[in-house]
């Protein structure tokens, strides 16, 4: 490893004076109030998460162990893992097992993936993996779906969790354009109405349409308003 000073001139005769390190080849920039060691480290933890998978990475944070002595009052009680019988902590044995090989359940895996960064609910683990096994869960002995989340393909999660977010994000300004749109007149609302969907016709046309009923008014202007901002983005 060697170690760097880097001074930047800039128009204004002002400098910015930068320290590096360099890594394997690799010019690692030491931050404020960083040491050398904390820069390295920081770019090795950072390099091996990204050439972690995901799948890893979930399947690390969500296999939960089942210790000797839990594995040992299994067999005692149930005689193996229960076929499916007995419960311990809200579960039945089986799903209890299922969490030990690493499975887990939607809910669980979308909480692990927002963990990640990632936009995703319960209900779009079926989209994303094929259920592995079920066991019942919860004082109603719920069946509950169990996924192997070593299986799960970044790329799907990345283009389904941007889908999510855009869904909302639309979703809030459509709301936002429709409570401002309430707040107008009658009149300015087809002024509006007008300017944004490039319709011809005049008010009194829009009136007839609906019976001169504002709240039938409202809602169609609105709505085609909206189609029209959709279309554009």
């Amino acid at each position: 490893m060697s170690y760097i000073i880097d001074k930047t001139f800039y128009n204004d005769g002002k400098s910015d004076v930068r320290e590096w390190i360099t890594v394997k080849g690799v010019h690692v920039p030491i931050k404020d109030g960083e040491t050398k060691e904390q820069a390295v480290k920081n770019f090795i933890d950072k390099k091996d998460k990204n050439q972690e998978s995901l799948g890893s990475r979930l399947k690390g944070k969500l296999t939960k162990k089942i210790s000797a002595q839990d594995a040992h009052s299994f067999i005692s009680r149930f005689g193996s893992t229960g076929g499916g019988s007995g419960y311990s902590e809200g579960e039945s044995v089986n799903a209890a097992v299922a969490r030990s090989k690493g499975l887990a359940t939607a809910k669980d895996i979308a909480r692990a993936l927002k963990d990640e960064g990632f936009d995703i609910s319960d209900t779009d683990i079926d989209d994303l993996l094929s259920v592995e096994e079920w066991h019942h869960t919860g004082k109603n002995f719920d069946r509950t779906n169990f996924y192997d989340v070593s299986d799960i393909d970044e790329e799907d999660v990345k283009k389904l969790s941007d889908l999510n977010k855009k869904a909302k994000k639309d979703k809030k300004e459509s709301k936002k354009l429709t409570s401002d749109l309430d707040k107008l007149s009658i009149e300015d609302l087809f002024d509006a109405y007008i300017k944004e969907t490039g319709e011809g016709g005049t008010l009194d046309t829009i009136k007839m349409m609906f019976g001169n009923k504002k709240r039938d008014m409202r809602r169609y202007m609105t709505g085609m308003i909206r189609q029209k901002r959709s279309e554009n983005v």
